[in-house]
């Protein structure tokens, strides 16, 4: 019973291990920025009708997707109290081009 007790515990603390360690990675992941070597062409989009004047229009914003980016349409959306909407740009660096999300800014 004492040894089945110990490997018992011994399977916990390697699944409390594994689940630190997708955890860690994990969260390096959440950050990581895809570079591409030149920015994609601008989009132009077509703004259907709002659903109400208190709406906002969110651009459009790309998404990483393995080493390139893919557009995704903007939309409207009720706006957050006291906060206006920051669309998302360009970054150039030396290592080429990423894109910086859009956010809501007080």
């Amino acid at each position: 019973m004492g040894a089945w007790y110990l490997g018992n515990c011994m399977v916990m603390k390697m699944k409390s291990m594994i689940w630190l360690v997708m955890v860690f990675f994990g969260s390096l992941l959440v950050g990581c920025k895809t570079w591409v070597p030149n920015q994609p062409a601008d989009v132009t989009e077509v703004r259907p009708a709002s659903p109400s004047q208190n709406y906002v229009w969110r651009n459009g914003n790309w998404h990483p997707q393995r080493r390139a980016y893919v557009y995704r349409q903007g939309y409207w959306t009720p706006p957050r109290n006291n906060r206006v909407y920051v669309s998302g740009r360009w970054v150039k660096t030396n290592r080429g081009f990423y894109w910086q999300n859009g956010h809501w800014q007080r």
